[in-house]
């Protein structure tokens, strides 16, 4: 197996199911020979494979494999194409009104961005870049974790809302001074 094509991720159910998958995919010579780099992981049969191919052929070609592994129940395809990741970004940058009149190309190889072009200003490279990053490979997890922090805050401060009152009240009576103990 090609350590450079596939890692391993740090949790899996089943290493053995994993390793078989590595194997499906690493037998793919598309998929061999261009290094892509992509990670599967296992929990209770349903496979998860990860991470950046040059095109759709390639993407297919990987679930193929993996879907095709005895013992598979189910895939998830959390891969990214190369291609939908440029063509996302362009379309952000197209409807931004501060960067739509100027000409910026994108390119992602193996999930990375890079953005060409000709900008006016450093607050126009910054903002090209601020959407690259929102638009990009890793929007969905940021997106998630925005989700998870947002969600978490509003349950704190509903939690808060009851109690801060009582502890208002309680809070100046223990601190009297002659309390007796």
């Amino acid at each position: 197996m090609d350590d450079h094509a596939l890692t391993q991720p740090l949790v899996d159910s089943d290493p053995l199911l994993r390793d078989s998958v590595h194997d499906a995919i690493e037998a793919d010579s598309v998929l061999r020979e261009s290094k892509v780099p992509l990670e599967v992981s296992v929990e209770d049969g349903v496979v998860t494979v990860s991470g950046h191919v040059m095109n759709e052929t390639m993407r297919q070609r990987a679930v193929y494999a993996a879907s095709t592994t005895s013992g598979v129940k189910k895939v998830i395809d959390a891969i990214s194409v190369d291609a939908d990741i440029a063509s996302t970004i362009a379309r952000g940058l197209a409807k931004d009104p501060t960067l739509k009149s100027k000409w910026i190309e994108v390119a992602s190889h193996m999930g990375v961005v890079t953005l060409f072009g000709d900008l006016d200003s450093k607050e126009q490279r910054a903002a090209a870049l601020a959407l690259a990053c929102a638009l990009g490979a890793g929007a969905a997890a940021q997106q998630s974790i925005g989700t998870a922090v947002f969600g978490g805050m509003v349950a704190s401060t509903l939690l808060a809302i009851p109690f801060l009152p009582v502890f208002y009240v309680i809070t100046p009576r223990l601190s009297e001074p002659g309390r007796k103990k």
